[in-house]
């Protein structure tokens, strides 16, 4: 069987076309959902998730079954189109007295499993990193910094359990990951992520 040999063809053609259509927005699609949190964190059921810079990686944590996703962004118009991608609580850093990692801590009780740094900030990722709970949180960089590129982190973060990994367009099979994606994400996500970006309009 190819790459596809179990997809629907309506699926399956639906995703052709959008990738033929908007190739740059495909990339940065399969980049987020698969790279992200379906290979490189291997996002797990029933899990909790923090976003910084809200996207279709949200989308990406929600089809994997991640229980609480907390979106973090300081555009509050993003706030609810984040609820259709699955963001359950909403955190602005300019409207909270705590530090965000206070804040993801407090709602969590101790921190997420999963962190994700989507902005390309480097101070950022210190603050995904202390999000996260101690022994086994992940935190995920996809964002490319435009200043700074080095990360300061400090090293009780590392001794005490939680990992830093970075994800640009890797860590996925698309033999075995893109009909995957298809059969489990459905025609929804391509509509959303086409239409909530004003690329096409929905049937």
């Amino acid at each position: 069987m190819g790459v596809f040999g179990e997809t629907n063809k309506s699926e399956l053609a639906a995703f052709i076309l959008y990738a033929l259509a908007f190739p740059d927005n495909f990339l940065a699609l399969v980049d987020t959902c698969l790279g992200a949190t379906w290979s490189v964190s291997d996002v797990s059921k029933g899990s909790t998730v923090v976003i910084f810079g809200l996207g279709t990686v949200a989308q990406g944590a929600k089809i994997r079954g991640a229980s609480t996703i907390i979106g973090v962004d300081t555009n509050p118009e993003k706030k609810e189109k984040a609820k259709a991608f699955g963001v359950i609580d909403f955190i602005n850093p300019n409207d909270i007295d705590e530090t965000v990692q206070q804040d993801i801590k407090r709602l969590t009780d101790g921190g997420v499993e999963y962190s994700f740094e989507c902005i390309g900030d480097t101070e950022m990722i210190n603050t995904a990193l202390h999000s996260c709970c101690d022994g086994w949180g992940v935190t995920v960089t996809l964002g490319v910094p435009k200043t700074n590129p080095n990360v300061a982190c400090h090293y009780g973060l590392f001794i005490t359990g939680r990992t830093l990994k970075g994800s640009l367009f890797r860590g996925w099979k698309p033999k075995l990951d893109i009909p995957r994606f298809i059969r489990t994400a459905s025609l929804d996500l391509i509509f959303f992520v086409v239409t909530s970006f004003g690329y096409l309009e929905k049937p």
